[in-house]
């Protein structure tokens, strides 16, 4: 019987919560169904899978919409596009552990799902600005920030502007 309880006083909570951001939506204009916990939702999973290879369509059925929807929604609500926000996410956490660790960027670019070497150093490239070599031998300081509510992560300096 406690079990039930608690799933009865969930549901309460839920809908409590829901009433409270629709009449915050309300207030503020919107009268389209808030993203916010969508993209909240959205991030924490790709933070809690980053060393994973995200499947778009596992991820949209998790957190409730179809691919497309969920893509529109992030770039709507975030101005970028959901697979170019994975890839950041994926390289400031590399970026991470090539300042942090002794590591070979072999096995970086592995940890985090590169197919292979030469992929890893354009993609991190085209987000830093420095191939991975060059920006451990520099080892600029790697900020702490917050991505959402809750959720906090690496942010990489970008196009460092230095010339090698």
């Amino acid at each position: 019987m406690a079990t039930s309880r608690n799933i009865i006083k969930n549901v309460e909570t839920a809908v409590i919560e829901h009433d409270s951001i629709k009449t915050l939506g309300e207030e503020k204009g919107v009268n389209a169904l808030d993203y916010t916990l969508v993209i909240w939702a959205t991030i924490v999973y790709v933070e809690s899978r980053i060393q994973t290879k995200i499947q778009y369509p596992t991820m949209a059925e998790e957190i409730g919409f179809s691919v497309s929807h969920l893509r529109a929604i992030f770039m709507n609500q975030t101005g970028k596009s959901l697979a170019h926000y994975i890839l950041e996410r994926k390289v400031s956490r590399a970026a991470f552990d090539i300042v942090h660790t002794n590591d070979n960027l072999s096995a970086i670019a592995q940890r985090y799902c590169f197919t292979n070497p030469d992929t890893f150093t354009r993609a991190f490239r085209r987000i830093v600005g420095l191939n991975p070599s060059d920006f451990r031998r520099l080892r600029p300081p790697i900020k702490r920030i917050k991505l959402c509510a809750g959720v906090f992560g690496f942010d990489v300096p970008k196009h460092i502007g230095i010339t090698i």
